[in-house]
């Protein structure tokens, strides 16, 4: 069984369904949109934080490369280069070592942060080191002489070395080399300075959430040889050369790209990265900056929330609105509702205020129409009912009357006549008796033949043996010899079959409008005509008589009692006719 919902909850599911579709959509089109801006903006933030990371780290290598080729322009290098590359008995090298003029000579790099150490090395391969820490000129250490590169033919270039630490170290191996050169500008030897990591790191370590890079982000520098960090994780201790990462920004640089992306990064976690590659001259590392999706979508999440509670609250606003409004606009429906199935009862009186000057109103105006009017319908129809059971009535008492008046004028004179002439045969003589029974054989014929008659007009005995187009041909001719006017039957059916109902009432008719037509019409000249229209029979009657103003005369009980019976057989009858035009019936009667 269907569960019945009414109107007004229908339309409250409607206006929160469209409510919520639309807050919802509207929504969902904010929430991408705010998210595209976010991740742009993010990402364009990630970017510049890369490039100026990476030029920071740029500037850092050139400044310090800068610094070296200042202190081998001094001329207590060249000094010390000479006593390198002399046949000297480095007893007397070693001695001017511990001169106090001599640890003089290294006090620009003593206060530095940037180095851990000084080599020079002379093209005879001696050499020692400055160690920056202790500020001491350590003892030469021939053991640990290796022969030099050929020099760089550009005098002022340097070159950048890095050497991977063995397994036990945790510091990166960086150093600058550059060629030193006497006054002649021939090659006596180079300087190798040992890069402090720390200060890289400085540089690309953050820790502050308002430098940038909030609580998750990171910058860090990955070398493409073996796909490792060459700074400090963020995240992870003593990461430099033990961390790994192959994500989808690390190997997009080894190509050469730059660009940002939404990937995991060395920790398994969905990042926002921005990637690009650094120009350092003999390091082949790329750098990227990189935020937690979790921290960047953070905002997105909160307005997400903020949405939510958004169209709850509106949903709750819009059924207030919609309860209210449905109730406005049921009520009047309902009332109706009601009135209707009152007036299905058969209750005319109920009258609904109107109460609004629109659609419903005017359906509330036009239902009060409509219940006045099936008020008025019904007392007419009552009427009506009262006047066909009154016309009923008064054709049957005409009919009882009619037989009465021929039983009694017709047979019962007959039979009274026949008892008296029976009577007399008691005292007559043989010959006279004979007389008189030959002529009761004949009043008896004769009553026989009114029997018959009256018997015909009550069911016709021709409509059963011969059908009703012959039993209608043999009324035509009967009425035209007993009258003065000439009635033409017109046949165009054969064949047909109709039910003895049906041809029971399309006989009466003829019966009655031929009747109409003998006693009324004054006419001199009528057909009836019968013929086929599709499925439909159609049956004329029609005279040249003095016809009638159909929009004054009343029709009286021949022509209501035609009407009736068409209507008892599913037809349609018009009647038509004009002051001294005659009368034309048309009857059509669906097979």
């Amino acid at each position: 069984m269907a569960i019945k919902t009414s109107l007004n909850d229908k339309l409250i599911v409607y206006f929160i369904l469209v409510s919520i579709t639309a807050v919802a959509a509207s929504g969902y089109l904010s929430f991408e949109k705010s998210k595209t801006a976010l991740f742009n903006r993010t990402f364009d933030q990630l970017t510049f934080v890369r490039i100026v990371k990476a030029k920071q780290v740029e500037k850092f290598f050139i400044d310090r490369i800068n610094e070296l080729k200042t202190y081998s322009q001094l001329s207590e290098i060249a000094f010390l280069f000479k006593n390198l590359n002399s046949e000297l008995d480095f007893k007397n090298l070693i001695y001017c070592e511990n001169k106090k003029d001599s640890i003089l000579l290294m006090s620009p790099f003593t206060n530095s942060t940037y180095f851990k150490s000084i080599k020079i090395s002379s093209i005879k391969n001696r050499n020692f080191f400055f160690s920056i820490s202790s500020g001491s000129i350590n003892k030469v250490r021939p053991d640990f002489t290796e022969k030099l590169n050929e020099p760089i033919v550009n005098h002022d270039q340097a070159k950048i070395v890095e050497k991977i630490p063995d397994s036990n170290s945790n510091s990166i191996g960086l150093f600058i080399i550059l060629n030193c050169y006497n006054e002649q500008n021939s090659w006596i030897g180079t300087l190798e300075a040992d890069l402090n990591i720390s200060a890289l790191n400085n540089i690309m370590l953050e820790t502050n959430p308002k430098d940038g890079l909030g609580i998750s982000g990171e910058s860090y520098i990955v070398s493409k040889k073996d796909m490792k960090l060459r700074t400090q994780s963020r995240f992870i201790e003593s990461s430099i050369y033990k961390i790994s990462v192959i994500t989808q920004g690390s190997l997009a640089s080894v190509q050469g790209k730059e660009g940002t992306s939404l990937y995991s990064d060395y920790r398994n976690k969905q990042v926002l990265g921005s990637y690009g590659n650094l120009n350092i001259s003999g390091l082949d590392w790329c750098i990227l900056a990189e935020i937690d999706l979790e921290e960047a979508n953070k905002p997105i999440l909160e307005m997400r929330s903020s949405l939510i509670a958004l169209t709850i609250l509106i949903s709750a606003f819009v059924f207030i609105i919609s309860f209210l409004f449905s109730k406005r606009i049921t009520i009047p429906i309902v009332k109706l509702t009601r009135a209707t199935a009152k007036i299905a009862l058969g209750n005319y009186s109920e009258q609904i205020p109107v109460r609004s000057n629109d659609e419903i109103g005017e359906l509330t105006g036009t239902f009060n129409i409509m219940i006045q009017k099936l008020k008025q319908h019904e007392i007419d129809l009552l009427n009506e009912r009262k006047n066909n059971s009154s016309l009923l009535i008064d054709g049957m008492d005409r009919e009882r009357k009619r037989l009465s008046r021929e039983l009694h004028d017709s047979l019962g004179q007959d039979m009274i006549a026949l008892k008296l002439k029976m009577e007399c045969i008691e005292f007559e003589d043989l010959e006279y008796s004979k007389k008189i029974i030959n002529e009761v054989k004949s009043s008896i014929d004769a009553t026989i033949q009114d029997i018959r008659s009256i018997s015909n007009n009550l069911m016709p005995s021709v409509l059963t043996e011969f059908g009703l187009i012959n039993a209608i041909r043999n009324l035509c001719d009967q009425m035209s010899e007993f009258s003065n006017i000439l009635i033409e039957f017109i046949n165009d059916v054969s064949d047909i079959e109709l039910d003895p109902k049906v041809q029971l009432f399309l006989y009466r008719i003829a019966q009655e409008a031929i009747k109409n037509t003998v006693q009324h019409s004054l006419a001199n000249k009528s057909y009836v005509k019968i013929y086929m229209d599709g499925n439909n029979l159609i049956f004329i009657i029609s005279d040249n008589g003095i016809g009638f103003d159909s929009n004054i005369v009343m029709y009286g009980n021949g022509l209501f009692n035609i009407k009736e019976r068409v209507s008892l057989i599913n037809g349609i009858c018009s009647i038509s006719s004009v002051p001294n035009q005659g009368v034309k019936i048309e009857i059509n009667v669906p097979i």
